[in-house]
C-alpha cells in the first residue's frame, strides 16, 4: 500500500532521508504526513555543532562512513530494512565568476554533489539487491545542471549537478534488473537561491526568464514534496 492523494494513510514504507538541516524538515514533514516512516541524516558543515539528529559531513565522509550510516538506518526498521533513499543535500558554494573558483572549492563541490550521492546510491542499491526487495532512490537537483538552466556564477555547482543527472540516468538503466528505481527531481529557482539573492530578483528574472517557462519562481513548500512522494510510493513504480 502506498500514500494516496488524501491526508494520512497507514503504510509500510521506510525512507532514508539525507539532506541539509534546512532542507530536511520540509521533506520530512510531507513524507511523515503521508504515512512514511523516516530515518533522517542531516549533512552538517565542519566546525558547527552536531544537530540533535545524526550528522554526516559529506565533504569529509568516505565510502566506509556512508556505509556505516546506511547500515544504522537500515537496522532501525528491523529485518524489512528500507524502501527508499531521498537525497536532498547539495553544496552550491558562492556565486562567482568561473575564473575565481579555487581548486579546493571545486573539489569540495564535486565531493559533496557527485561523489557522495554515488556512494549513497551504491550502498543503498547493494542493500536492495541483497534483500531482493527492490526500492526507490530519489535525488533532488536543480536546473543549473540541465541544458536549459544556465545562469552565470555557478560553474562548479552546475557542472556537478550535470554529473548527477548522468549518474541518475545510468544508475536507473543498470539497477533496473534488481527492481531498483532511480530518479531525479530537477527543480527550478526559488527566491532563496543564491543567484537571485546575489543579483536581485529583477536582474535574476531577466537572466533566467527563458529557463522558467511558467514565468514564476519555485515555491519549495508546494512544488517539491509531492513529486518526491510520487516517486518513492507505489504510484511511481513505473518511473525510472
Amino acid at each position: 500500500m502506498s500514500p494516496s492523494s488524501g491526508s494520512h494513510v497507514d503504510v509500510d514504507e521506510w525512507v532514508f532521508l539525507v539532506g541539509t538541516i534546512a532542507a530536511i524538515p520540509l521533506c520530512a514533514l510531507k513524507l511523515a504526513s503521508r504515512g512514511f516512516s523516516l530515518e533522517m541524516y542531516a549533512t552538517v558543515p565542519r566546525r558547527r555543532p552536531t544537530p540533535p539528529h545524526p550528522g554526516l559531513d559529506l565533504a569529509a565522509r568516505d565510502e566506509a562512513a556512508v556505509g556505516v550510516a546506511l547500515v544504522a538506518a537500515w537496522r532501525c526498521f528491523g529485518d524489512g530494512g528500507l524502501d527508499a533513499l531521498v537525497n536532498c543535500s547539495s553544496y552550491d558554494g558562492e556565486v562567482q565568476d568561473c575564473l575565481s573558483v579555487s581548486e579546493d572549492e571545486y573539489k569540495k563541490t564535486m565531493k559533496v554533489n557527485v561523489i557522495t550521492p554515488w556512494l549513497l546510491i551504491k550502498a543503498m542499491a547493494k542493500r536492495f539487491r541483497d534483500a531482493q526487495s527492490g526500492g526507490s532512490v530519489v535525488c533532488l537537483t536543480q536546473i543549473i545542471g540541465a541544458e536549459r538552466g544556465l545562469y552565470p556564477g555557478a560553474a562548479a555547482y552546475g557542472t556537478s549537478l550535470g554529473a548527477v543527472h548522468q549518474l541518475v540516468r545510468l544508475s536507473a538503466m543498470e539497477l533496473s534488473k534488481h527492481k531498483i528505481r532511480v530518479n531525479a527531481v530537477c527543480h527550478g529557482l526559488h527566491l532563496g537561491d543564491k543567484f537571485p539573492v546575489s543579483v536581485g530578483e529583477e536582474k535574476a528574472e531577466k537572466a533566467t526568464g527563458e529557463e522558467m517557462p511558467l514565468r514564476r519562481w519555485l515555491d519549495p513548500d508546494k512544488d517539491l514534496a509531492s513529486t518526491v512522494l510520487y516517486l518513492v510510493g507505489d504510484e511511481g513504480s513505473a518511473n525510472s
